[in-house]
This record gives C-alpha cells, structure tokens and sequence, in this order.
C-alpha cells in the first residue's frame, strides 16, 4: 500500500511531541483524542510516546485505511523496549533524510 497522504510527519517528530503533552502515570489510563488523524502519525507518535488510549478521527475513507494498517504495523510489539523504538525511528529518520520524506509503506 502506497501511502500518498500530502502532509506526512515523521514518527520521531509525533513521538516527541506526544511525550511533551503525556499526563503522569497517576492520571492513567492516559487517554489522547487525535481529530483530523490523516495517515496516523500523530496516532502512531501517542501509542509509542506510552498513551494508554488513543482515539483517532479521520473522514476520509483512504487516509482511514492508511491510518489503520500503519496503526496495526506499529502496535505489533506492545513489549519493545525503548532502545528498540528509537533504534527504528533513526532508521526511519534517516531514510526520510535520503529520499525526501517516506512512509513505512516505503521501507
């Protein structure tokens, strides 16, 4: 599946910023409502950042589809350690960096 959304972000960039807007663990579950979620970035940044719940809207059908596969790849391994996830967000980044910007559909 070729992901053709027009405003892909990298998952590093939502991952980090998912992280500034996470609640302490007193307030779990932490729950994220993700409007206008497109291909998943921002969805996919939350659930690797360590939201216990994650809610995402998207109204078109096609960024939809993108979104729920992209969303299913990355929630795979509930048990990656943290090394793990960085470990392949740099390897992402710096494909991003190589080619112009890519999806893991690319990979």
């Amino acid at each position: 599946m070729k992901n053709h959304h027009p405003t892909l972000k990298p998952i590093s960039l939502t991952k980090y910023l998912a992280t500034l807007l996470l609640p302490p663990e007193a307030y779990a579950p932490r729950r994220i409502c993700v409007p206008f979620a497109g291909s998943g970035s921002e969805g996919i940044g939350c659930i690797l950042a360590g939201w216990e719940e994650v809610t995402m809207i998207e109204g078109n059908e096609d960024y939809h589809a993108i979104a729920k596969e992209r969303v299913k790849w990355w929630s795979q391994w509930p048990t990656w350690n943290q090394a793990d996830v960085d470990k392949i967000l740099a390897n992402v980044q710096s494909k991003e960096e190589e080619k112009g910007q890519l999806s893991f559909f690319d990979l």
